[in-house]
């Protein structure tokens, strides 16, 4: 055995050093060709594949969801007018319009604005500025509760 390594050593050190990569390289490729030919020979082309069923179940239609206009105004992030869903409350339109700001007249806002009113199409809610006079701004002051009276009273009658 020594002989060998005796023999063999001084004939590796003359081999180029690239050589070596090469087989490397070769031995590798050889490699995953021998794992392909035994995965494609385990499922020959002939046999039959089964396809699991599929079912197809019909989707229920798509709800679509009714939008009402509101304009929302004064202390407030983006004043403008929000289309929000239907049976949107005086809360979801603040919240459409960034919120209220720091200089909103609070003791206005917790006394007078009902955050669980719901809206009706066309509302306008104005939130006043601190220290601002309400009733000479000329900004509508009614509330949701008698915009949704005013649409409603010609419907009712009193006996």
């Amino acid at each position: 055995m020594e002989t060998a390594v005796k023999i063999l050593v001084p004939l590796l050190k003359k081999i180029p050093k690239y050589y070596f990569l090469l087989l490397g390289v070769a031995c590798v490729g050889l490699i995953l060709f021998v794992i392909f030919l035994t995965t494609y020979f385990q499922n020959p082309q002939g046999e039959d594949i089964t396809i699991p069923e599929i079912k197809i179940t019909e989707k229920s239609p798509v709800k679509t969801v009714k939008t009402i206009v509101v304009d929302v105004e004064g202390a407030v992030f983006k004043s403008g007018a929000y289309a929000i869903p239907e049976n949107s409350r005086v809360q979801d339109a603040l919240i459409a319009a960034g919120g209220i700001t720091q200089d909103a007249d609070q003791k206005y806002f917790e006394q007078n604005i009902n955050l669980a009113a719901k809206l009706v199409d066309g509302a306008k809610i104005y939130i006043p500025i601190n220290g601002e006079d309400i009733l000479t701004t000329g900004a509508e002051t009614s509330t949701v509760g008698q915009k949704v009276f005013d649409k409603i009273k010609d419907k009712i009658s009193v006996y």
